[in-house]
């Protein structure tokens, strides 16, 4: 037959469970910047407005077409990297702020 837990007991049981799982995405979150840290170091994630790779974007983007004089080739490789570049930085930028450290109270 089955023991009945008082009360204290559940409650006691519910406090190493929540407390088990916020070790655990700790440790999730914290493996998550481990992984995205060579990306970050090298400027990927920063600022919308800042930043290394937002100022290469930036650039591509204003000077693309202009590189046709060069060769014909050019523009479109580089219009499609900065849209890729583009997401991917976004993406690094949006997974380091959803794993940073959550702040304890």
């Amino acid at each position: 037959m089955a023991k009945t837990h008082t009360p204290e007991e559940v409650e006691a049981a519910r406090q190493l469970v929540a407390q088990a799982d916020a070790a655990a995405a700790t440790e999730r979150k914290a493996a998550v910047l481990a992984t995205l840290k060579p990306f970050t170091d090298a400027g990927l994630g920063s600022t919308p407005e800042g930043g290394a790779v937002a100022a290469l974007i930036s650039a591509m983007r204003a000077n693309y077409a202009t590189l046709g004089e060069i060769d014909p080739s050019l523009p479109n490789l580089v219009f499609s990297t900065a849209q890729v570049l583009q997401t991917l930085d976004d993406r690094v930028r949006s997974l380091s702020a959803m794993n940073a450290a959550t702040p304890q109270p």
